[in-house]
């Protein structure tokens, strides 16, 4: 398991664009296991992957942000996401990529977001905008998980205001129209708001 993870993350070092994308993949589908993740980031493949973010090909960075994503569901891989300087790169991704990518990029932040000290990242790199503007895409899964990123970064007062400050409540409250995983995050996230912000919503 490990030899096999090591040899991918070496050719996200070392190969070509084409190589590159084709390991990325590869360890997208390997982490949708548990134990896998845990080889991912043993054999230092965090920093690759947050590489491949910034120079990789579309589909690569689409890989690169579900693998993270799949890696940051992990409480003791979520710093280390932070630290290796994904929070930046997956907010641009928000913004750049397709819908796959943005999907992934939305749901690692929401994961991430769940450490305090990657909410103040998140808001240092001005996550917080493109993730209110996901709340309103086609894309149900993408704007759930934007409620869910929401809810979670709602956590601190500051934050909080600053989510209702860019024009989060409108399309939070059109969520609860949505499918039961929307509601329940779009609901979480309004109620964080409520209790975090002095003005009614």
């Amino acid at each position: 398991m490990q030899t096999g993870c090591e040899r991918l993350i070496k050719v996200l070092h070392d190969g070509n664009e084409v190589q590159q994308q084709s390991a990325a993949e590869a360890l997208f589908n390997l982490a949708l296991d548990k134990e896998y993740k845990t080889a991912i980031a043993n054999a230092q493949g965090i920093a690759p992957l947050v590489n491949l973010l910034q120079v990789g090909s579309a589909k690569a960075k689409e890989s690169a942000a579900g693998t993270l994503w799949l890696l940051a569901l992990e409480l003791d891989h979520k710093q280390k996401v932070g630290q290796a300087g994904a929070i930046p790169l997956l907010i641009a991704l928000l913004q750049e990529g397709d819908i796959d990518a943005k999907l992934h990029a939305v749901g690692s932040l929401r994961s991430l977001a769940i450490d305090k000290d990657i909410r103040n990242s998140i808001v240092r790199a001005r996550g917080i905008e493109p993730i209110v503007g996901l709340l309103s895409c086609d894309d149900e899964e993408v704007a759930e998980n934007a409620a869910g990123a929401l809810w979670n970064l709602s956590l601190d007062a500051e934050k909080a205001a600053c989510i209702v400050e860019m024009g989060a409540v409108t399309p939070l409250r059109q969520l609860l129209l949505g499918n039961e995983e929307t509601r329940n995050n779009a609901a979480g996230a309004l109620r964080s708001l409520g209790r975090q912000v002095v003005e009614p919503l």
